[in-house]
């Protein structure tokens, strides 16, 4: 809807405004509150017009419900507020005559309908002191109790318009004072108890500011002896009251009040004051009020030069000590700190001493008051407080630790930590800046107090953050201590917040034209070491530190070395570009590392010093005990010092730096022996000769025998067991074939490596078997296209029939056979496409398909176990591996001359009689087995990739029948099957295998499959059995 134009609502106002006062009676807040902020509008453009109006309504509807007379005086209130400029003389006295009617009309209290016509009285008493106060206080009159919002009244103008009051004030005081004796009702005694707080205020302030105020003339004592009249009647009978509120407020204006009294009779009250102050705090729950009270007899006492406050020292300091987790009551504390500094920083430095929680909190607020508010009465004092906050820094309470913190802030704005000491207090920032995440506790009730460790930790992120930021002078103590916090483990979780406070001073430094070479040289070296390795290789633990690491590598660049500052510029952005796009769940872990350890790599090749080389290497390896609850990260170490140790030239070190990684491992950890073994891999890419010499040192040492000399060896792990250690040894010369240079290593695979692995393959425990078929098949992956096919085949053979077959059957799913089959997999394509690669002689050829064949079956003899199982599921599983191994073997063979597959009868024999298993999906997949031999024999025999057999391609339509259950349709299908096999696909020389094969199955585990195998016999031996006769009697002849 369309606002009306200004034309309209002139020619429509008083229709407008009075449909707004009716609407004022609305129930609704929201729609009180529109009439007021409309009439408003209206009274701002014709202000007299519209109170006229207002004032008008009221009068001609007296009997108007409260509420609605209570938004029309709101209304009223509003519009002088804003333009009481514009009203004119008459108007304001109308005003002013309707407010104070409607304020006093009931004899009740009604708060909401006389604080609003109240409120039109202050407003208008801002400009119109004289007119409000003639109304006023004809309605405070001597002997008379007056109304109680008569009183509010003059107490609230009192505080808006303190100039226009204070001169009044002398006789109200007087007028007032007899009144206080008559007053028996609590709500009188409160009001009255509020307007003198409210004049006292308004009289100091009056005094504090002459030179503004109308009569500079007024004087305190003009006001003292009527303050004091009034203080007695409060003090020696109201505060004793037991209504709380009046309590509270009647001690509220004795401490105002005690500013205006006379010198003496403060000094003779004083021992009264401040015990009968204190005790509220027991009585009531509001320590505000009492505390504010407190706080202004002090200030008066202090202000004065009291010397019986002296006396009251002890017994306020304890109770204000007591109660000092109120916000208020550390500066009572602070006040008193001038006149008694000694005996009050002592006081609270011996609480600090007490264990309690609640003490300790209490005695680090009021310390953070005094010195925040005390410069120069603490400068003295700074060395004795530093040394007495080291007991609080070391409380276990995180409730304490936190007001320690805001402590330690408040002393490094004053000076304090560049002093003697003032370090421990940087290495308490530092140290909970490093808390680990609050544990799950049980169900209990919370404490609503309870400071969480990551509460606790990020206030002091903040505060690192802070005095870095805006304590100028701090950065020649923060810089470069805080460099040392980086290398210690402890301090791992505060790495993100020491980064980012180092990468601003080290840009400050920087801006200042400060370069110093080789920088706390071994700091360096340090710092690097666990920043490059370790930090940046998991940059999501820790609070995600790996950004931070690598920006405030690339600021120290110039420091940690000058030839690495190019590189960094270079490398270091695109890193942090790839940690701001991922996650710690979409990182690729894997190709991260790669480019840590390049960087690494780079960086050590454009440093070209060998002794720094050498020097990070052996820091690196010093580092490694720390990390033995991060084996992750300590694995990742290993590799980096292994990349180090590539860029030593120096023989003799890299040698000494393998045996103390070898010597200082712990074996019994999984991954810490594969962390070993690819930090000496990587080694052996520089310094192959040396490291299979360490290794087969390392090999004859004590640490193979079982005695007492493998705890001396081992530093104090007398759990160690040998073939832990031996694990370590045949994982590091896996490693050490998988990243030596192929034209260096070829020549020791059989020489030094597979040597040194094969003697260890008797043994009976797992972890050592697990270890060489993962050395083994690290070994062959590395040098697959360099190795003789026969070879690698033989390795395979070797390792799988050893393992394997000392495998139980009645499980598939164990650590050895499971690593056997995934290593064997991964090697098989591999191997395959390698040599299929090079160019072989026929005969080599021709001798890898038979060795191929071979393969295939030798895999295929470990699964007709479970091909005859008596369990279903091992049945299935069987035969479908069975089918995947075939018709992979038939997709890549490439035969280039003629030759048989000698153990197609053999297959067929083992196969054939799954045709007829009580599980439909065996049947199907035995059809797919058969299938598929029968090509790769029509393949042997010179067939070209692109033949279809017409009989072979019969066997597909037998899938559909044998879908049906019913054992004769089974059995017939069979029959039909062993016509197709019968045919002249299978070689004569192969027809005995199969035959003996399907004896086998005549005592298979399931009924069918033997009455299947006498079938299949039965129509074998129809159909080809006259070559069998030839056969027999040839054998009979021999």
């Amino acid at each position: 809807i369309a606002r009306p134009s200004l034309t309209v609502l002139t020619l429509f106002f008083p229709e407008v405004t009075l449909a707004l006062l009716d609407a004022a009676n609305d129930k609704d807040p929201a729609v009180q509150e529109q009439v007021r902020k409309s009439v408003l509008t209206l009274g701002k453009q014709q202000p007299d017009r519209v109170l006229a109006m207002c004032q008008d309504y009221l009068l001609k509807h007296p009997k108007l419900v409260v509420i609605h007379r209570v938004v029309i005086l709101q209304t009223i209130e509003l519009i002088v507020s804003t333009r009481i400029e514009d009203v004119s003389a008459s108007r304001i006295k109308s005003i002013i005559s309707l407010a104070s009617d409607e304020m006093t009309r009931s004899k009740e209290v009604l708060p909401d309908w006389q604080q609003a016509a109240s409120n039109i009285l202050v407003a208008v008493g801002n400009k119109y002191i004289n007119d409000i106060m003639e109304e006023i206080l004809s309605k405070f009159q001597p002997g008379v109790l007056p109304h109680f919002f008569v009183v509010q009244t003059l107490a609230n103008l009192s505080d808006s318009n303190v100039y226009g009051m204070v001169p009044f004030l002398n006789a109200i005081l007087g007028t007032m004072l007899p009144m206080l004796g008559i007053a028996k009702q609590d709500n009188m005694k409160w009001v009255f108890s509020s307007a003198l707080c409210h004049f006292s205020d308004s009289i100091l302030e009056y005094l504090a500011n002459l030179d503004k105020a109308p009569d500079p003339t007024v004087r305190k004592d003009t006001f003292c002896s009527e303050i004091y009249a009034a203080y007695e009647i409060l003090f020696n009978t109201w505060i004793q009251s037991r209504e709380p509120k009046l309590r509270l407020t009647v001690a509220d204006a004795v401490g105002s009040m005690c500013h205006l009294m006379p010198s003496d009779k403060l000094e003779e009250q004083i021992p009264k004051i401040i015990p009968t102050i204190m005790s509220l705090y027991k009585k009531n729950n509001e320590h505000y009020v009492i505390s504010k009270s407190l706080c202004q007899v002090i200030d008066a006492s202090v202000n004065m030069g009291s010397r019986v406050l002296e006396t009251q020292l002890d017994g306020l300091l304890f109770v204000l000590h007591h109660f000092c987790l109120s916000h208020w009551t550390s500066p009572c504390a602070v006040l008193s700190v001038n006149s008694f500094p000694d005996r009050l920083v002592m006081f609270v430095l011996q609480k600090l001493e007490n264990s309690n929680e609640r003490s300790r909190m209490g005695s680090l607020a009021v310390l953070r008051h005094l010195i925040n508010s005390s410069t120069a009465t603490m400068e003295s004092k700074k060395l004795l407080i530093l040394a007495s906050i080291r007991q609080p820094m070391a409380d276990h309470s995180n409730k304490v630790k936190k007001r320690v913190v805001q402590v330690i802030s408040a002393m490094a704005h004053h000076g304090y930590l560049e002093l003697e000491g003032g370090e421990l207090l940087v290495r308490f920032i530092v140290q909970n800046c490093a808390l680990p995440d609050t544990f799950q506790r049980s169900q209990r009730p919370t404490d609503p107090e309870e400071v969480t460790n990551e509460a606790l930790r990020t206030m002091c992120d903040n505060t690192l953050h802070l005095l870095t930021t805006t304590v100028g002078r701090l950065a020649d103590v923060l810089w470069p201590k805080l460099l040392y916090y980086l290398t210690p483990s402890q301090y791992s979780n505060a790495t993100s917040p020491l980064c980012k406070s180092l990468i601003v001073l080290g840009n400050i430094k920087c801006n200042f034209g400060w370069v110093y070479y080789w920088f706390y040289y071994f700091l360096k070296i340090k710092y690097n070491c666990k920043m490059n390795l370790y930090f940046s290789s998991f940059p999501f633990n820790s609070r995600g530190h790996g950004a931070p690491s690598l920006s405030l590598l690339q600021v120290l660049s110039i420091n940690i070395h000058p030839n690495t500052e190019t590189l960094w510029e270079k490398e270091i952005p695109p890193l942090l570009a790839m940690l701001e796009e991922s996650t710690a769940e979409s990182l690729d872990k894997k190709q991260w590392d790669e480019k840590m350890l390049k960087l690494l790599s780079e960086t050590l090749a454009v440093i070209e010093n060998e002794k720094w080389v050498c020097s990070l290497a052996a820091e690196a390896t010093k580092y490694l005990s720390t990390y033995n609850n991060a084996q992750e990260e300590k694995s990742f170490l290993y590799r980096c010092i292994g990349v180090t140790l590539q860029h030593c030239f120096n023989k003799e070190f890299v040698k000494k730096q393998l045996q103390e990684i070898l010597l200082a491992a712990r074996h019994n950890d999984a991954v810490e022996r594969e962390g070993v073994a690819m930090g000496i891999g990587l080694c052996a890419n520089s310094h192959l000769e040396g490291t299979l010499a360490k290794l087969e040192e390392f090999g004859k040492s004590d640490a193979f025998k079982k005695s007492q000399s493998i705890f001396n060896l081992l530093k104090d792990r007398n759990d160690v067991e040998v073939e832990k250690v031996k694990s370590t040894l045949i994982l590091c010369y896996g490693q050490v074939a998988l990243n030596a240079p192929p034209e260096t290593i070829l020549n020791r695979i059989d020489q030094d490596i597979l040597r040194s692995i094969s003697k260890h393959f008797n043994t009976k425990d797992l972890t050592m078997k697990l270890s060489l078929i993962q050395s083994v098949g690290v070994t062959m992956k590395a040098q697959l296209c360099h190795l003789p096919f026969i070879f690698c085949l033989t390795c395979i053979t070797y390792t799988e029939q050893d393992f394997i077959k000392s495998e139980q059957t009645d499980s598939l799913r164990t650590p050895v056979r499971h690593l056997v089959m995934s290593t064997c997999a991964n090697l098989l394509y591999p191997l395959l496409q390698c040599f299929e690669k090079r160019n072989f002689l026929i005969t080599q050829q021709s001798f890898q398909c038979l060795k191929w064949d071979q393969c295939v079956v030798l895999f295929l003899q470990h699964i007709e176990t479970w091909l005859n199982s008596g369990r279903d599921h091992e049945r299935e599983r069987a035969i479908i591996v069975t089918s995947h191994i075939l018709a992979y073997f038939l997709d890549h063979l490439n035969v280039k001359n003629m030759v048989s597959f000698h153990n197609v009868g053999a297959l067929l024999g083992r196969l054939s009689p799954r045709c007829s298993d009580p599980l439909p999906a065996i049947r199907a997949a035995a059809i797919d087995c058969i299938y598929s031999l029968l090509y790769i024999q029509l393949r042997y025999e010179g067939f070209s990739l692109d033949y279809k057999d017409e009989a072979v391609e019969g066997l597909l339509p037998f899938k559909d029948e044998l879908e049906n259950p019913d054992h004769s349709v089974l059995y017939k299908t069979c029959s039909d099957l062993t016509k197709v096999n019968a045919d002249k696909r299978l070689p004569q020389q192969q027809l005995t295998t199969l035959v003996f094969m399907l004896f086998e199955g005549l005592v298979d585990s399931q009924t069918n499959c033997c009455r299947a195998s006498s079938v299949i016999l039965n129509t074998l031996l129809k159909n080809r059995g006259g070559g069998l006769q030839d056969l027999w009697q040839w054998d009979r002849r021999y």
